[in-house]
């Protein structure tokens, strides 16, 4: 009978811990989701991205800030 009793004590304690676990993880869909997709947007601009900071440590290093910030802007715009 104790034994019993023990057994439905502590199955009653893991579905509150399951519940709790469950409940706490609900947000989570929502923040991977988002991440995910994130992700992907990142991963459609990977090449140009490389492509912009490939040309600036190749050609640029000898200008000026602000011609290296034009010419930037200019090579990002004509990438997307």
């Amino acid at each position: 009978q104790k034994d019993l009793g023990d057994k439905y004590d502590l199955c009653e304690k893991k579905l509150e811990r399951a519940e709790a676990l469950i409940s706490s993880l609900g947000g989570e869909k929502t923040r991977w989701t988002e991440n995910a997709k994130q992700l992907g947007d990142d991963y459609l601009n990977l090449t140009g991205d490389v492509l912009v900071a490939s040309g600036v440590v190749a050609y640029l290093g000898a200008f000026t800030p602000e011609y290296r910030e034009e010419a930037s802007a200019a090579w990002t715009e004509a990438t997307r």
